[in-house]
């Protein structure tokens, strides 16, 4: 079997076990994701998935960070523009 044929066959099989655990729920947890893997919204859980190399896994990027608007400005805006490098 050579590579590509067997790199298929993997992948299609890692999908079928992730659709079939998906199946089983009764209430779909989240029903689309932007996925910057793919370029796009992702509707199949199975592929709502997150490379472990982003920074967002394993640097905490976009998680803490949080904006106060106050009369239409943001509020310490300086502080978190500096710490983010603009």
């Amino acid at each position: 079997m050579d590579v590509m044929k067997f790199l298929y066959y993997v992948i299609n099989q890692l999908l079928e076990k992730l659709r079939e655990k998906w199946s089983k729920v009764e209430k779909q947890p989240y029903p689309a994701m932007y996925s910057s893997t793919y370029g796009g919204i992702i509707l199949d859980p199975a592929l709502m998935v997150i490379p472990i190399d982003d920074h967002m896994v394993h640097r905490g990027h976009g998680v803490f960070d949080t904006v106060i608007i106050l009369n239409g400005h943001m509020y310490c805006s300086s502080s978190l523009m500096t710490r983010e490098g603009s």
